[in-house]
Order: structure tokens, then C-alpha cells, then sequence
């Protein structure tokens, strides 16, 4: 049995106070102090360090960071703290016990012995923000879940997880625009099971710490049902494994490494958008007819653009043993503003075809600098894998160099059915604009929450969770199901060489255009290494 006391006394409120990490494994677990007529809770903590005393400090008035080490903060000029003292016997998870006594005649003591009483306070606070905020700390020092289901009057809350700062901010500002687009959409139709929808929107930085501090701020303070986002697969990579923490689905709409949902696959996350496999599987089918022998590569140095040359290599060996991949390559930072070295680089290595894995700002700096330096001009294959991304394509204009093989996740003109129809009309309608990719995967990640919420008839997290393992649900890029094997979604990228800039839409449109069938070009789950 595991005993817990939470703290019932005066103090004035303090803002903006954080909780550091706090060293070491042993014995940690923290209380709940309330303070009458005030939304807020604090919460002391003592932390057992690895050879050394149980320290205990006063906390009041802190979020809980979210950290799985709880953190440890002090306050000095807390009441009831006098004479307090702590004796901690260090077991596993439930069985830690905890002891606490003040010699604060002021301070009234409320015991909690079970977790089902626990549960009961957190489920008593749910309309309280803060209270809420603060009990979700409680319930991660006993070792319990956290979980949020909206009541009648309360909305869906999704969270979501974008660029929304620096040169690669429009991926963020198109997926904003998908969401809001999708939310209005379903609000004008009732909501999901009678309820409003609403996201809350958080900036990645492209860093996955700054990712992961948002996404627990999104769960532990926002209070969101689901999460959805990421740009980055390098970003994706490091807060993938954090997820089962959260205890929340999240829904990647963007980031392509296949690590997310392979190896390091797991209950929560999974991914409606294309990956880097399915992606180069097709670029491999053009460039084995393009008849190119020598290929190299220009992408950006972290786990997309290496693993972008990785897979397009192995499934090109796979389709002509006979090509040559160069050990001459091209890999600079995300973020570079001269590629000038790079690009002269690649020139002089004489290769018959370049896949270039570069996007967003850096592709349209690399394509900007490659038009002066003759790039384009050479007689070489050029196969850009995101090169149809309409962020890229309406920047540039007519700078786009004509006739080359550009591929995208989506491609607003390449899908002939209901939902893409109406959904292309209304975002030109309200935007002015095409959709690229991250607005329709913005968009259509929304909706995938509503189908699962609906399959589930319910707004309970692990309901939600559950729902979306093998459902299927319309989207602009057609019927999408989430394989329950490793909660890939099937889906094919749209290719097509760039040809005539559209008065209509601003950008290049492709011709011509294929759309690989998600069928032919996603491996089997027993090839990604994930293990559900």
C-alpha cells in the first residue's frame, strides 16, 4: 500500500515557476498542497538520491513539468513546513510508501491509502485547470496513468506539434490552416458525438526536446485527448519513444522517417502520411527508367536525407543490380544557407542522376543557387523528393526549374474523388491558395481523430488509442487505413515532372503525373521492424 498525504493551507499565488530535473533513481514522490478559495495546488516533494539523504522541499503554485524524473523546487517562505520530515522506504512503483507529518497546527492533513481514492480527487478536479494540472503530478509519482474524457458541455481537445517558427515556418502555417479548416468543417456538422472541436497549437523549433516539453505541456496542462504533428524526422525519432509516457495517440502527419513506425513503433503513435520507404520506392521505379547508371545524392545531414539515399539505393540495386551509387555525396546541415560548395561538388563528380532529399527553405535556397550555377543545364537525371511540395513551388514561381521529376506526399490535382474535390474548393475558397501536403495531412489528421472517436463512442484517451488500430476513413488521398501491425498508414506519393507555371494556382503544375498505389509501394510490416 502506498500512503499519500496532500496539504491543505494558506499561501499567495506565485507565477511562472518551473520544476528542474532532478538527479538520480531512488525513492521519489511528491504531495499535493490546495490552498482554500484558489484554483491552484503546489506540491512538495522528496527525492532519495543514490547513496545519499531523503532531501524534502515545499513546492507551491509549480506546473509539473512532465519530466519522467520528477523534479525537485523549493519555496522557503511556505507555511506548515516547520519541523516536517520524511522517511522513505524505496520499493517498486504502488509499493513505495511515503510518510509525512508537520508540526503545523494550521496545516490540516488529508490521507489517501488507495489508488482508486487517488483516481477519485483527480476525476474531482477535472473543471479546475490547475488543481488538474498539478493532481496529474500526483497520479505520475504513484505510478498511475492520466486520463482526460470530455464531459458533455467540454470539447475534443487535439494537440498539435508544427514548425511555427524560422525559415521552414509556412510547413506550420499550412497545417494550421488544414486544421482549422477541418475543425470548422466538423463544428458546422455537430462536432464529434455532440461535442465542439478545438486544437491547441505548439512550435516544435525543429528540436526534439523543445517537441517533447510540448507535447507533455499539451497533455499535463491543455489537457488534450490526442496529439498530432511533427515535421522532422529527426525530430519524430526523439519523441516517438516518449509517447507511451503521455499515454495519448498521437498521429504523425509529416515527419517520414520509418523508424516511427518501425522500430521504434509502439501502441500510441502512428502516421497517415507517406514515409521515406514508400516515397523512394516509387522515386526508384523512375529512376530505373530514366536508364541513369551513376546516381548520387544532395540531402540534409541528419536521419531523412540519409535515410532518403539509403532505401532509394537499396530499392533501385533491387529493380537494376547493375547501377553504381556514388560514395561521392552531398550532405549539409539542415539549415544551410550557401550550397554553392555542395552543389559544385556533385557537378564535378559526373553522376548520370541526383536524388535530392532537401526541403522546405534549404530546397528553395538549393534551387535558387543551383539555377545560377547551370544545375539544371547539366546532363544528369534530377529526381527532388520533395521538390512538389506547394510551399516550395509557390515561393520559387516560375524559378522552378521546367521538366524535372519532383515527388510529394500529396498533390492537390492528382486525387479525383469527393473529399479531396471539396476539400481543394473550400481551402482555395478561404486561403487563396493550394493545399500542400502538410495542410491535407493536417487536415485529414483531424478527421482520422473524428472516425476514431466515433468508432470508439467515446473521448477516453486509450478508447481513442484503441480505435485507431486497423480503422479506416476517408481523406483526400483516398480511403486510409492504419495497418494494426505496425500503424502505418497505405499510402502511395504523387510524382510528375514540372511543367507549366498555373495562372490559377501559382505554382508549376506536373505533367506528367502518377500516383503509386500504397499497396505496391509499403513494405510488409515484417520488414519494418516494428513490434506491436
Amino acid at each position: 500500500m502506498l500512503r499519500f498525504q496532500a496539504l491543505i493551507s494558506e499561501h499567495t499565488e506565485e507565477h511562472g515557476k518551473t520544476l528542474p530535473d532532478a538527479a538520480g533513481e531512488v525513492g521519489r514522490g511528491c504531495q499535493v498542497e490546495g490552498y482554500p478559495d484558489s484554483n491552484f495546488v503546489g506540491r512538495s516533494c522528496f527525492e532519495k538520491r543514490p547513496g545519499g539523504p531523503i532531501d524534502r522541499v515545499l513546492a507551491p503554485h509549480l506546473y509539473y513539468s512532465g519530466t519522467a524524473a520528477l523534479g525537485v523546487a523549493s519555496h522557503a517562505s511556505c507555511p506548515g513546513t516547520a519541523g516536517l520530515r520524511q522517511r522513505v522506504s524505496p520499493g517498486v512503483d504502488r509499493a513505495r510508501r511515503l510518510e509525512a507529518s508537520s508540526t503545523d497546527p494550521a496545516t490540516t492533513t488529508i490521507t489517501i491509502t488507495t489508488r482508486q481514492e487517488v483516481e477519485s480527487m483527480l476525476n474531482q478536479t477535472r473543471t479546475i485547470p490547475r488543481v488538474r494540472t498539478l493532481c496529474t503530478a500526483v497520479c505520475l509519482a504513484l505510478g498511475l496513468g492520466v486520463t482526460t474524457s470530455a464531459s458533455a458541455e467540454d470539447p475534443v481537445r487535439i494537440g498539435a506539434i508544427y514548425i511555427m517558427s524560422g525559415s521552414p515556418s509556412v510547413y506550420g502555417q499550412f497545417a494550421q490552416q488544414g486544421m482549422q479548416l477541418a475543425v470548422d468543417e466538423i463544428n458546422e456538422e455537430g462536432g464529434i458525438l455532440g461535442h465542439e472541436v478545438e486544437f491547441v497549437l505548439e512550435d516544435s523549433q525543429i528540436k526534439a526536446d523543445a517537441a517533447i516539453q510540448a507535447a507533455r505541456k499539451l497533455v499535463y496542462s491543455e489537457q488534450v485527448h490526442g496529439l498530432m504533428g511533427l515535421d522532422s524526422s529527426g525530430v519524430a525519432t526523439g519523441v516517438v519513444p516518449v509517447v507511451p509516457e503521455l499515454q495519448r495517440p498521437f498521429i504523425i502527419t509529416h515527419a517520414a522517417t520509418p523508424d516511427v513506425t518501425g522500430k521504434l513503433c509502439n501502441r500510441y503513435t502512428y502516421r497517415l502520411s507517406v514515409n521515406i520507404s514508400q516515397n523512394t520506392k516509387a522515386a526508384a521505379e523512375i529512376a530505373e527508367q530514366s536508364g541513369a547508371k551513376r546516381w548520387t545524392t544532395i540531402g540534409p545531414d541528419y536521419a531523412f536525407g540519409h535515410q532518403s539515399w539509403e532505401f532509394f539505393g537499396n530499392y533501385l540495386k533491387e529493380l537494376d543490380p547493375e547501377v553504381e551509387l556514388m560514395e561521392r555525396t552531398a550532405f549539409p546541415r539542415f539549415g544551410n544557407e550557401d550550397f554553392t560548395p555542395f552543389i559544385n561538388n556533385v557537378m564535378d563528380a559526373k553522376p548520370d542522376g541526383v536524388l535530392v532529399s532537401l526541403w522546405g527553405g534549404d530546397l528553395v535556397n538549393f534551387i535558387r543557387q543551383a539555377n545560377n550555377l547551370g544545375f539544371f543545364d547539366r546532363d544528369f537525371e534530377v529526381l527532388m523528393t520533395l521538390g512538389g511540395a506547394t510551399e516550395v513551388m509557390s515561393a520559387l514561381g516560375n524559378d522552378v526549374p521546367e521538366g524535372i521529376w519532383v515527388g510529394t506526399r500529396y498533390w492537390f490535382a492528382a486525387h479525383d474523388n469527393d473529399v479531396n474535390n471539396a476539400f481543394v474548393t473550400a481551402y482555395m475558397e478561404r486561403y487563396g491558395k493550394p493545399p500542400s501536403y502538410n495542410a491535407e495531412g493536417a487536415y485529414a489528421g483531424i478527421y482520422a481523430y473524428k472516425a476514431a472517436i466515433e468508432k470508439a463512442g467515446s473521448t477516453d484517451p486509450e478508447a481513442i488509442t484503441d480505435a485507431l488500430s486497423g480503422l479506416t476513413f476517408p481523406a483526400p488521398t483516398g480511403s486510409l487505413t492504419f495497418r494494426e501491425g505496425d500503424h502505418q498508414a497505405v499510402v502511395g506519393p504523387t510524382w510528375g515532372q514540372t511543367a507549366a507555371l498555373s495562372e490559377e494556382y501559382g505554382v508549376r503544375m506536373l505533367d506528367p503525373m502518377k500516383t503509386f498505389d500504397g499497396d505496391l509501394v509499403t513494405p510488409d510490416v515484417s520488414e519494418t521492424g516494428c513490434s506491436l
